[in-house]
């Protein structure tokens, strides 16, 4: 065969057969040479056949069909009862079961024991705790926030006055003077500067019994009602006040122009009608009509003060050819105009809508999901002088921390200059890692809240509140509650 290229020859495009060669090269003696099919073997990826196939698994489950040695199916089924459970090792174990034959209670909790028992809570006292009343309740709320209780250590009675004992239930009396008691007619009095009638006796003069048998009492001076009124004990009884001559009567002003106040029948309303100012300089008299008018009339003045009602002629009537509108009024124009007002914004009035109206009406002192107030925190006044924004052991002035026993004593959110928030809303300023809304808050390091327990040997786990969310204005929002129960780790 002459020399051809191995790219010029003919592709073989069926399976060789066995007496059909190959060329090779063979590089230990560097030469071409043939080999038949037969010869090439089957090499290294050759088949085979599975001889067996076996399954083993833990004594809590049946393995069937195993081994498989030709065909088959492998099968793993459950070997235990319906009063049994899988441990951690694959065994079969008997669940346990029980019966409650007695509960108990613990102050203040009472159980009436046996197998079905009522559990009951006892009131509190004010030696033991247990539930809080209704009433109580309102007590406390009603308690301002800061208010302290303080014992009585020291009372001195000033000049005329003896406090007996001087600490614990204090009684002040007023001392006694030189004057008798008994009834004294006409009586002459002598009184000091502490208001003690200090000598008294009946005098001779004929004087009155009561002010009503006075018929003609006068004045000597101004006369001070105080908080109280002028008024009349007779039915539908009238209070005459009677000028003399061409006198008035006169209402002075205050702080502001003098005005007479017409209250409704329960005194809850009532509508004003004052004097101008006294930039003003008025001086004026107004003359009320002579009658009531008829319907449709108008009160008109006569430029001198007399006033009179008069009818309106029908005059030029006249059309709207255009209507405008100031803000936040708004106008389309035109002579049939459609009038409008534009939503108040936090930079412009405008109307109201209902859901500010019923958010204006919500503002009170409530805890917000996104707003901090504080209104309703319980606080104490203490000398503590570490960071603020910060958990404190207050007793100890130290920030309390998880690696230490201080965060298992007697602790507050210290909000700076010694007050410290015993309950409520707090800003923990710094952003808390992992935490999520309503999720527990405990001790982390230094003072700071931590939204993940601690894990570390000998360290302090206490809850003290839970994670509300970020407010309006970016407070790190949590409640302080710190919970009376901790466990060391171990």
């Amino acid at each position: 065969m002459p020399n051809t290229k191995i790219s010029a020859l003919n592709e073989l495009t069926t399976t060789p057969a066995n007496d059909d060669v190959l060329a090779i090269v063979d590089i230990s003696s560097n030469e071409t040479k043939k080999i038949k099919v037969s010869t090439l073997g089957t090499g290294g990826g050759g088949s085979g056949t599975v001889t067996s196939v076996a399954l083993t698994a833990p004594s809590a489950f049946s393995v069937g069909g195993s081994p498989v040695t030709t065909t088959g199916t492998l099968a793993i089924t459950g070997a235990g009862t319906t009063s049994q459970f899988i441990d951690g090792t694959g065994s079969l174990q008997t669940t346990p079961t029980g019966t409650v034959t007695g509960v108990t209670g613990t102050a203040p909790i009472v159980s009436s024991g046996g197998a079905a028992p009522a559990i009951s809570i006892t009131a509190s006292t004010t030696s033991a705790a247990g539930s809080m009343s209704a009433a109580d309740k309102t007590k406390l709320d009603s308690i301002a926030t800061g208010a302290e209780v303080n014992a009585v250590d020291d009372v001195t009675g000033g000049t005329g006055l003896t406090a007996s004992p001087t600490t614990g239930s204090v009684v002040v009396n007023l001392d006694s003077t030189a004057v008798s008691a008994g009834a004294y007619t006409n009586t002459n009095l002598t009184v000091d500067a502490q208001g003690r009638i200090t000598t008294a006796s009946s005098g001779s003069g004929s004087g009155i019994a009561a002010v009503v048998d006075d018929t003609t009492p006068q004045l000597g001076g101004n006369l001070d009602v105080q908080a109280f009124e002028i008024d009349t004990s007779v039915t539908n009884g009238s209070i005459v006040i009677a000028p003399k001559g061409t006198g008035v009567l006169e209402v002075k002003g205050g702080t502001a122009s003098a005005a007479i106040q017409l209250n409704c029948e329960i005194n809850t309303h009532g509508v004003k009608i004052q004097g101008p100012p006294h930039s003003a300089t008025a001086n004026y008299t107004l003359v009320l009509p002579n009658d009531t008018g008829t319907n449709g009339q108008v009160l008109t003045t006569n430029g001198s003060g007399t006033l009179s009602f008069t009818t309106v002629s029908g005059g030029g009537g006249g059309t709207v050819t255009s209507v405008t509108g100031t803000t936040p009024i708004v106008s389309s124009g035109g002579n049939t105009p459609a009038i409008s007002i534009t939503a108040a914004t936090a930079s412009a009035a405008g109307s109201m809508s209902a859901a500010d109206k019923t958010k204006l009406n919500n503002i009170t002192t409530n805890y917000e999901e996104d707003e901090l107030n504080t209104g309703q925190n319980i606080l104490m006044n203490t000398s503590v002088g570490v960071a603020s924004n910060k958990i404190v052991d207050i007793m100890g002035d130290a920030l309390a921390d998880t690696s230490n026993a201080n965060s298992k004593k007697f602790i507050g959110f210290h909000t700076g200059s010694g007050v410290c928030v015993l309950q409520g809303m707090v800003d923990a300023v710094s952003a808390i890692n992992s935490a999520t809304a309503g999720g527990p808050l405990w001790i982390g390091a230094s003072g700071v809240f931590s939204a993940t327990a601690p894990t570390t040997t000998n360290y302090y786990s206490r809850v003290v509140g839970y994670f509300v969310g970020t407010g309006q204005g970016g407070e790190v929002i949590c409640y302080f509650d710190p919970s009376k129960d901790w466990v060391q780790i171990s």
